[in-house]
């Protein structure tokens, strides 16, 4: 069965979703702003190891989009598990906007949760779970096929040497 086309267009949504908040992430004021210490600004050690996560965490999540994106179905249940907790981000919604009264934030967050309701709807249809399951199925790597012994050959008939004429003995 072929890819249906949803799963191509719910994949580029979900990368260009990664992409757009770590843009928005980078541009936020707390992530150009560094400590200013007695040597100048310098980061602290939390943001560094912070930001290597994050980095470790993005590059996970398009993994995840990647094998989403080839069906297959573990992928699947943790586009769900993150749909789940674009929806609970919700909840911050308002909080985020009277910090920040950004509109790209809080157009992210809409857009976040609209996908993530669409792909609560989508990804449990039937043709769309049929479809996961086949790849997955597919992608299974197959026993390999036992090899058989090689037949022992039987060795070659060796001609036998001609008899030998014996001298006769005078009696």
């Amino acid at each position: 069965m072929q890819r249906p086309i949803g799963v191509t267009i719910t994949a580029i949504l979900m990368v260009v979703n990664i992409f757009a908040d770590v843009l928005l992430s980078l541009l936020s004021p707390s992530a150009v702003a560094p400590n200013t210490g007695p040597h100048g600004p310098t980061f602290s050690s939390f943001v560094i190891v912070l930001h290597i996560a994050l980095v470790v965490f993005v590059a996970g999540q398009c993994v995840v989009v990647l094998y989403y994106w080839m069906g297959r179905s573990w992928a699947r249940w943790l586009v769900l598990v993150g749909c789940i907790f674009y929806l609970v981000g919700l909840k911050d919604l308002v909080s985020q906007w009277r910090l920040h009264h950004s509109v790209l934030d809080a157009s992210l967050t809409i857009g976040s949760a609209v996908l993530a309701v669409y792909l609560l709807w989508y990804l449990h249809t039937r043709d769309v779970r049929d479809w996961f399951a086949r790849s997955t199925i597919a992608a299974a790597p197959s026993p390999a096929p036992v090899a058989l012994p090689a037949p022992v050959a039987s060795p070659a008939p060796v001609a036998s040497p001609a008899p030998v004429a014996s001298p006769a003995i005078d009696r």
